[in-house]
């Protein structure tokens, strides 16, 4: 038996002290604690975690809070945006 927590992956930059920025994968939650919709890189960098779990080259890492400079990802179009915005077409149509 397998038990898995399915998680939304994205690619990200992370400058770590001492290090060269590279590139990692962070896991967020598919529900928010905080609002509908998934979990953003906002809530899990700001949260309450002092250690992130992250995938860097196929290897799996703790990241400590405190040794992350600084943090850069593509913004991920909101899925409720999108449907938000179908459904305002189809009802100007």
């Amino acid at each position: 038996m397998t038990f898995q927590v399915p998680m939304n992956e994205v690619a990200i930059t992370v400058a770590l002290l001492g290090m060269e920025p590279a590139e990692h994968f962070a896991y967020l939650h598919p529900l928010s604690e905080h609002r509908d919709g998934p979990e953003t890189l906002h809530e899990y960098l700001n949260g309450e975690r002092r250690f992130f779990p992250m995938l860097a080259g196929g290897v799996p890492k703790m990241v400590n809070r405190d040794q992350i400079l600084w943090v850069k990802f593509e913004k991920l179009p909101d899925i409720y945006e999108s449907e938000a915005t179908l459904i305002e077409k189809l009802t100007i149509l």
